[in-house]
């Protein structure tokens, strides 16, 4: 039986930010979602012993890139100067990313922006570059891998 043919759309990603949804990717823009660790290091000693030593560091970063002439960057932009006005303790921003694809899920209750956008200006209208740190990106009560990976 031939192989299914499958459609990939940027705009089916779920995004979602403080309860905001956030779409207007750049033409090379998207979201990329990376681990700020690895799941952990091997060693293995001079008579072949080994451990593997967890790191359980279960955060991640976001790095999201946007037209700068979308609603999805006022959103972030609003939500990255609200969050950097906070003096002590930081609220709780809730974070869902969602692809329908593939079933891939990642959600955090703690985001926080690392990164502010550069401000270029040129002749036509640019992208906005925006990083965003999660403690618990990949803790494996909060995310989901290939859910739908039978469905592909």
């Amino acid at each position: 039986m031939p192989a299914p043919l499958h459609t990939y759309d940027l705009k089916l990603v779920q995004f979602i930010l403080g309860g905001r949804d956030i779409s207007g990717y750049a033409e090379d823009g998207g979201i990329e979602i990376a681990p700020s660790a690895d799941i952990g290091t091997p060693a293995v000693g001079s008579v072949g012993d080994a451990v593997f030593s967890r790191s359980n560091n279960f955060s991640g970063l976001i790095t999201v890139t946007l037209g700068e002439w979308t609603q999805g960057y006022a959103v972030l932009s609003e939500l990255m100067q609200t969050q950097e006005k906070i003096e002590g303790a930081l609220e709780p921003l809730d974070l869902l990313i969602y692809d329908p694809l593939n079933g891939d899920k990642f959600k955090d209750r703690w985001a926080a922006f690392t990164k502010r956008p550069n401000g270029d200006k040129g002749a036509v209208a640019g992208e906005r570059v925006i990083e965003i740190f999660c403690p618990n990106l990949f803790h494996p009560d909060f995310v989901v891998l290939g859910e739908n990976y039978l469905n592909i």
